[in-house]
C-alpha cells in the first residue's frame, strides 16, 4: 500500500469491543478527533465543552477498559503493517521536576 492509497483499515472499528453502541460510537469520534489534532489533552481536542465532557465520561466508563482499546489498536496496526517495512521513532525526551521537590504535592502525578 502506498500513501494514495484507500486508508480504510486505518481507522479503528470498535463494533463488538466495549459490548455498548454508543461507548462504540463515541470511540469512533474520540479516535478521528485525535487522528485529526493529535494531542494528549482531551481539553484541545475536543471542539466544546460538551465533546469534552463526553469524551472523559467514556474514557472514566468503568464499561470501558483499556485492555479493549488497546487489543482493537494492536490488532488494525498488526494487519496494516503486515508484509511492510516499518520505521519506528521514539522520542526520548523527559521532564524533570527535581528543583520542585517538596513544592509538589504527594500523589499528585507529578515528580
Amino acid at each position: 500500500m502506498n500513501i494514495t492509497e484507500d486508508t480504510h483499515g486505518f481507522f479503528p472499528n470498535y463494533s463488538g469491543y466495549l459490548s455498548d453502541p454508543r461507548l462504540e460510537r463515541r470511540c469512533q469520534q474520540l479516535w478521528k478527533k485525535l487522528s485529526d489534532r493529535p494531542s494528549s489533552s482531551i481539553r484541545k481536542i475536543a471542539s466544546n465543552n460538551a465533546e469534552q465532557k463526553a469524551f472523559y465520561r467514556l474514557l472514566n466508563n468503568e464499561r470501558t477498559r483499556e485492555e479493549q482499546l488497546v487489543k482493537e489498536a494492536s490488532s488494525r496496526t498488526k494487519s496494516l503493517s503486515f508484509g511492510r517495512d516499518l520505521l519506528c521513532i521514539q522520542d526520548t525526551c523527559e521532564v524533570n521536576l527535581g528543583k520542585h521537590k517538596g513544592r509538589l504535592k504527594e500523589n499528585s502525578g507529578l515528580g
